[in-house]
């Protein structure tokens, strides 16, 4: 079995391996000194969404050692029941359990009601999946509302966005954005990174002419943003969703990307002579 008690990697040697990591990517040499490592990020600061796709990492190892270490506990043979009736005065007493045996009678117990172990990792890993396609999509479409939010200056893009979201919803977006804030001081953060699918489901509709643009159908982009936000809510606060809606919201959020990607090829293309 795995050693689960492997000692903490540093902070520090984390960000030395991202930044080793992205200039291994262009092409430059790597960083061997802290110093080193400090001077980059002063001058290529993550931004929030980066640092949640951090913590989003960090969740899913975790979920994905979880299921490990269950699946590995439940399947050796030395990790037997005890015996159901008590022994006679000529036989050996059963040593008492350990707190492994323990925790294995427990997944035992809670099998009959609930899930097996392996039931339980692929439960583990359908809402990983789920979490990461809907926050991939939200990503996506952050940069598709930052693209084409292009007002005349940044302050009337601002206070635009304001205007559509309304003062409530506004106002909530930007408590979060100042407690990221507070609690990553030097983090550059931007305030679309703060907002979740259902506000920039708002923002996109408040300027629908220039976003039909891209996903055509108002009602059909309604209809599966309204589940995704469902499915969301019911994830993102560990609780349970049925696998039909679940392969259901995949689904939309595939097709909604597809639309956003389909836009910012056509972009990107040279103009027809």
């Amino acid at each position: 079995m795995a050693d689960y008690h492997q000692p903490t990697v540093s902070g520090r040697g984390i960000l030395t391996y991202i930044a080793n990591e992205v200039r291994k990517s262009q092409g430059n040499t790597l960083l061997s000194d802290d110093e080193s490592v400090l001077r980059w990020f002063n001058e290529n600061p993550l931004s929030g969404e980066q640092a949640i796709e951090i913590m989003i990492a960090a969740a899913y190892g975790l979920a994905l050692r979880r299921a490990s270490r269950i699946k590995m506990i439940s399947t050796k043979p030395e990790f037997k029941a005890l015996p159901a009736t008590e022994p006679s005065l000529g036989e050996a007493m059963p040593q008492p359990p350990t707190h492994t045996q323990l925790d294995l009678g427990r997944l035992q117990a809670n099998s009959e009601t609930m899930a097996q172990p392996t039931q339980i990792q692929v439960d583990l890993e359908t809402d990983i999946e789920s979490f990461s396609t809907i926050t991939t999509l939200e990503r996506k479409l952050r940069e598709l509302v930052r693209t084409e939010y292009q007002y005349f200056t940044e302050h009337r893009r601002s206070a635009r966005m304001r205007d559509v979201l309304g003062e409530k919803t506004h106002g909530e977006c930007l408590q979060r954005m100042e407690k990221s804030r507070s609690l990553s001081r030097g983090l550059a953060v931007d305030f679309l990174d703060f907002l979740y699918i259902g506000e920039l489901e708002t923002l996109i509709f408040g300027e629908w002419e220039i976003f039909r643009q891209v996903f055509h159908d108002k009602a059909w982009l309604k209809e599966r943003v309204k589940m995704i936000i469902q499915v969301r809510n019911v994830v993102f606060h560990s609780r349970k969703v049925s696998r039909y809606l679940e392969h259901l919201t995949l689904g939309y959020c595939g097709e909604i990307a597809e639309k956003v990607e389909e836009w910012t090829r056509s972009m990107e293309l040279p103009p027809s002579p």
